[in-house]
């Protein structure tokens, strides 16, 4: 096991090896403009392994940094209604999520809008029945639902992460 792990770190730190000499050779320090997109190199966020233990270090911030950005959605893409107010749904704080969640709906044309403002819920928990603040027409409206993730800090309240989506809100 341990020679399956020095010949992974063997052949990484010959892969950044060949990109670090490729680079310095082409001597591309300019950024490159592509089909309008500007690609630059990374000056910051780099991080210099040296050994094993090292490497497992980087790697395994990595891992816990995205974790900690990455948002589990957790939602049916219709909700339904007979009265344009009250809604049969599922919109769900997935259980895979670290911090509680904020959902807010709103109207398609204006975010500002809002329609409906959960409070605080942990993951693993879902609203399976909401009622908007005011009645929609008939018909089907493509409403605007944000996913925050928010964590207590120094007893503040801070966004880890959030997400938009569209949800039709069907009115029989």
């Amino acid at each position: 096991m341990m020679a399956n792990k020095i010949g992974h770190f063997a052949a990484l730190s010959l892969v950044m090896l060949c990109v670090s000499l490729a680079l310095t050779a082409c001597g591309k320090k300019e950024a490159v403009v592509q089909s309008g997109l500007t690609l630059d190199y990374a000056t910051t966020g780099v991080s210099v392994v040296s050994d094993e233990d090292d490497f497992q270090k980087a790697y395994d911030e990595a891992v816990k940094n995205a974790r900690e950005g990455m948002i589990s959605l957790d939602f049916q893409n219709e909700a339904h209604s007979t009265d344009g107010k009250h809604f049969t749904c599922y919109l769900a704080n997935s259980a895979s999520n670290l911090y509680d969640m904020c959902i807010v709906v709103s109207a398609e044309d204006n975010l500002d809008d809002y329609l409906f403002t959960s409070q605080l819920i942990p993951p693993g928990y879902a609203f399976n029945e909401i009622d908007l603040s005011r009645a929609l027409a008939p018909g089907t409206h493509q409403l605007s639902v944000a996913f925050t993730q928010i964590a207590v800090e120094n007893d503040e309240q801070v966004i880890k992460g959030q997400t938009l989506v569209a949800v039709n809100f069907v009115v029989d």
